[in-house]
């Protein structure tokens, strides 16, 4: 795989996860996790559909919402992120509330800080630096 690390990806197991993006980075991501024991995951994405990742990665993230290992949100938008849920518009601007336990951001190449921030949650960056678990 490319950017992500799959050993991390375990500590998620039974979890609800909600990854925002549509490149290889959330794609990978998203993959990785589903195939973790009772894992939910979501992919939310401002498109309709996913077309920037790799051709390899598309064919796995399309194999993973297909067979229901990922649960695909086109065209919507995170607004909040709370202690067990987030919160998102669709593309009709109707907002919905999904229970999740972890949020993964994979939204470019420069960290968006000040919109992470304004939805409520605190930053610790790490460069190159490993992350523990929650």
């Amino acid at each position: 795989m490319g950017a992500v690390r799959p050993v991390a990806w375990q500590r998620y197991a039974g979890d609800r996860i909600t990854i925002v993006g549509g490149g290889n980075s959330a794609v990978e991501a998203a993959c990785a996790l589903a195939e973790q024991p009772g894992t939910e995951v979501r992919l939310s994405y401002r498109s309709a559909n996913i077309t920037r990742p790799k051709p390899q990665n598309i064919e796995r993230i399309e194999a993973a919402i297909e067979e229901g290992a990922v649960e695909f949100l086109p065209e919507t938008n995170l607004t909040e992120i709370r202690d067990e849920s987030v919160v998102y518009c669709d593309a009709n601007d109707e907002t919905h509330t999904l229970p999740t336990d972890a949020v993964f951001i994979f939204i470019g190449g420069v960290l968006p800080t000040d919109m992470i921030e304004s939805l409520g949650v605190q930053i610790d960056t790490k460069f190159g630096e490993p992350v523990s678990a929650p």
